[in-house]
């Protein structure tokens, strides 16, 4: 076994698999009910929304809105919009049910049958959950912020405590619940039957156990229509709460009503905006500083007159959260990291009251440029060619904003600009020794196009780079018909390295991954040069356990040889051990321990190794 940090590792993830609902997934598998692991009953398209509701008690993995494992969002209907919030130790991937994506693809016309079903306490095929540490039934219920002042009474609350006599201590997944889910999904708000809260908690919303979240949900979508979804959607985009909600108006829009996407985009993106690390600067190296009140609102009018109105919103946002920053009720604002400037300017540039404390933050209505930025790469889902004309303009006037530009290009992919991100990747020196960070999330956004003079162009960079970082990147234009050609390549570029070097990590994590029958023998001529760096890197690559780990990494065990650039002296047989380490339960390494606990080891991995290398 691994090192003792890897010992208490790996028990923090036992002990926090908690919430769990089947054996595959570390993050889903606590319960009573013992049922079949059978796989979901998948109905084809021509099925009944009925037929696919009564299909989902076969629903036998976690999904976003239903896991134990984490907290999240994703718009299912298409793939690649999960956005992860709380994330278990240990938990898995959660793939979600093929027949609650059905139900969400078909929208508004839907939703009269999901209510039918709200209270349908059918359970799924799924253990029972229980939180590891605590449970609460909080009856979460979102809405719109700036759309509705305040939430429906009887939600948004908590009714037990982990500790109370009343409160149940496991939950069985019902059909009703799903249907909450689903109904959350189409009217882009996150209704999360179950979800997971740090740390050790299990949050759950159910409206087949809470008949005041049951009445709610009646009460605001049974006269539910395709004009009114389509109102909600629209209002969501223009007027959204934060920047995940108009992200997730934009997706239902293109994938529900795709003639609403244009103007709305259009309008947003004229709208100015602020930069998050200008603000910081200026309130905390400038502002904070200054003497007087009256001379800091010079300094901040000085500011707004320099980069316009849209910062007046980024200040003030900035001062709320320096206001929260060492904040307690038991603490006195000079006693906080900043004094009590923030409450001090709220109250003297922004009129707030003299007692002005977190909860009375008022909703932005400005975004930030990273803001701005998330929702130019969200917009992947439309073919507008005016929001893409506009979206290159913005790109030519950032092109070295690494963030920004990248989301862009992001953007474009897909929008028949094919010749312009060629140009991009060709200014792009493909054969410098180290990657540069913004050219490899240019080619990272590119990659994703589907455009066959892009995806030519970048087959190309695949035979002509000599840097491993931009082949990796470049690696998604190749399909399965380029296997051997791609590995060709792969060991051409590993060629290229100089003797003494610890790059190619990630290329020979992908020959591992995709050719794993031929990467012992490519792992152990990247080690011939002899070089300690090169040995470094091979132990990496395999340093969870790979089943060829002893037999690449056993020569190693004799080399005493200190690794360069470390902090803590360890040497290359040291790290060759832990590695090894990590394929067996029987033998302990920790490269921390003193020379001799450390030889003494190695004398035991050695013999195991000849034992498994025989």
């Amino acid at each position: 076994m691994a090192s003792c940090y890897g010992k208490l590792c790996m028990l923090i993830a036992i002990l926090l698999a908690g919430c769990n609902q089947n054996a595959s997934n570390p993050g889903d598998q606590i319960g009573q009910r013992k049922l079949s692991p059978k796989p979901e009953l998948n109905l084809p398209d021509s099925a009944t929304t009925t037929e696919l509701i009564d299909a989902l008690v076969t629903v036998s993995q976690p999904g976003v809105g239903y896991t134990g494992g984490s907290s999240g969002t994703e718009f299912l209907p298409y793939q690649g919009t999960r956005t992860v919030g709380i994330v278990l130790l240990g938990a898995g991937y959660t793939s979600g049910s093929s027949n609650l994506r059905q139900i969400v693809k078909r929208g508004a016309a839907v939703v009269p049958e999901l209510l039918k079903h709200i209270d349908d306490d059918r359970p799924i095929n799924m253990q029972s959950m229980s939180g590891m540490m605590w449970m609460d039934f909080t009856d979460e219920y979102d809405f719109n912020r700036r759309l509705r002042s305040s939430p429906p009474e009887g939600v948004n609350f908590d009714k037990f405590l982990a500790n109370s006599e009343t409160a149940p201590r496991k939950h069985a997944i019902t059909v009703g619940d799903l249907c909450f889910v689903a109904l959350g999904q189409i009217v882009n708000r996150n209704f999360s039957a179950v979800r997971y809260q740090a740390t050790g908690g299990l949050v759950v919303n159910s409206p087949t156990y809470s008949e005041l979240l049951r009445k709610v949900i009646l009460a605001d979508w049974s006269k539910f229509t395709a004009d009114r979804h389509h109102r909600m959607l629209v209002d969501d985009f223009a007027s959204a709460d934060h920047e995940f909600r108009r992200i997730g108006a934009y997706q239902r829009l293109a994938y529900y009503y795709p003639d609403a996407v244009e103007e709305l985009v259009l309008t947003e993106l004229s709208m100015p905006t602020f930069n998050v690390f200008t603000v910081e600067s200026f309130c905390r190296e400038t502002l904070y500083k200054t003497q007087t009140l009256d001379a800091q609102k010079l300094k901040y009018e000085e500011f707004i007159r320099e980069h316009g109105d849209a910062f007046a919103a980024g200040v003030m946002d900035q001062l709320f959260h320096d206001l929260a920053w060492g904040w307690t009720a038991d603490t006195s604002p000079e006693d906080t990291p900043y004094k009590g400037h923030p409450r001090k300017l709220l109250v003297h540039l922004f009129q707030q009251p003299e007692d002005v404390d977190i909860a009375d933050q008022p909703i932005r209505d400005v975004p930030s440029a990273s803001e701005r930025a998330r929702l130019i790469g969200a917009l992947v889902h439309d073919r507008s060619q005016r929001i893409g004309d506009v979206v290159m303009r913005q790109y030519e006037q950032s092109p070295d904003e690494e963030y920004f530009a990248s989301n862009c290009l992001r953007c474009l992919a897909n929008r028949g600009y094919g010749e312009f991100l060629v140009k991009q990747l060709d200014n792009i020196n493909l054969t410098e020794f180290r990657a540069k960070s913004l050219h490899l999330e240019y080619m990272r956004a590119i990659s994703t196009s589907a455009d066959e003079i892009v995806r030519a162009r970048l087959f190309e960079i695949l035979k002509t780079t000599t840097n491993p970082a931009y082949f990796i990147v470049a690696l998604p234009c190749a399909d399965d018909s380029q296997r051997e050609r791609v590995f060709e390549l792969a060991i051409s570029v590993l060629e290229g390295l100089p003797a003494d070097t610890d790059y190619g990590q990630s290329l020979l994590t992908m020959i591992g991954d995709r050719y794993p029958e031929k990467a012992e023998s490519v792992y152990k001529t990247f080690l011939q040069t002899g070089s300690a760096k090169r040995a470094d890197t091979i132990c990496k690559v395999l340093w969870y356990g790979k089943p060829i780990s002893v037999a690449v990494l056993s020569p190693l065990l004799d080399d005493k040889r200190p690794l360069p650039d470390l902090t803590v002296p360890i040497r290359v047989c040291d790290r060759a051990a832990e590695a090894i380490s990590n394929t067996t339960d029987d033998i302990s390494f920790d490269s921390s321990w003193s020379i001799a606990a450390k030889d003494k080891n190695i004398l035991l991995i050695k013999q195991y190794s000849e034992q498994h290398t025989r």
